[in-house]
């Protein structure tokens, strides 16, 4: 959250966690009046940095300002190449087939990515066992 020195409510930012391989930055809103002044700067920074310390490898979001995350390292991504985001939330969206949101990451991408828990009765073969 992000206030005046007066206490005066400026705007909020949110992000979600995927693991420690991404987290999504899921809102960055301030006041109209706040606009301009550097308020939505200063809480992507921030939230940001928290993505960091955390050791978190890499931020994500959808927007359809890019121009200006551009300015705080996020370059656009195919929509398809977040596929956390993509299955969390993308395919119940009701706008699925006409987003109009920009895909973008800022930071590295991971080696290996996570994959989903699988039974023991997953078909899975085990190397190495005698």
């Amino acid at each position: 959250m992000a206030e005046t020195h007066g206490g005066e409510f400026l705007g909020c930012a949110a992000i979600h966690r995927y693991g420690t391989h991404l987290a999504e930055v899921r809102s960055i809103a301030t006041r109209l009046e706040a606009r301009g002044l550097g308020a939505g700067g200063m809480l992507l920074q921030r939230v940001l940095e928290d993505v960091r310390n955390s050791g978190t490898q890499r931020a994500c979001l959808f927007t359809r300002i890019p121009s200006f995350f551009a300015r705080y390292g996020f370059h656009t991504v195919p929509l398809a190449s977040m596929r956390d985001k993509v299955a969390k939330d993308c395919v119940h969206c009701a706008r699925r087939e006409r987003c109009d949101e920009i895909a973008m990451v800022a930071g590295e991408p991971p080696i290996a990515w996570p994959v989903a828990a699988r039974s023991s009765s997953g078909g899975l073969v085990q190397i190495g066992q005698g």
